[in-house]
């Protein structure tokens, strides 16, 4: 089993989607902030969704209606170094643009925290 991550499968509710090399995640968890005046009083956390971002194959019969649309979805980032992670509740956040000669569509989806699995 390879060390360094080259390739990342993103399945869909069990489905293996048709992504392209590039694929990113945001794991998501708790975040800080530094809260200051004339010094520095201390942090206040709060929790930041994960997020995805991947490319998919444009053709014929993808379901571009029902990618826009997902929600409670559960999203599997799994990398060739033998890392998953496990996205519940995922969501479509943006808005889907078809290309008209790369034949791939960016599609970013966010949900609970990260999960290794």
């Amino acid at each position: 089993m390879p060390t360094i991550s080259g390739i990342v499968k993103i399945k869909v509710d069990g489905e293996t989607l048709e992504s392209l090399p590039g694929a990113t995640l945001d794991i998501g968890g708790e975040t800080r902030e530094m809260k200051a005046g004339h010094r520095v009083y201390g942090s206040v956390s709060k929790i930041k969704h994960s997020e995805c971002k991947f490319q998919i194959v444009w053709k014929f019969d993808t379901p571009i209606e029902a990618i826009r649309s997902w929600r409670d979805k559960t999203l599997l980032f799994e990398s060739d170094n033998g890392k998953k992670y496990q996205v519940p509740n995922a969501t479509t956040l943006e808005t889907l643009t078809l290309p008209d000669s790369e034949n791939d569509i960016e599609v970013t989806m966010g949900g609970d925290v990260a999960e290794p699995l």
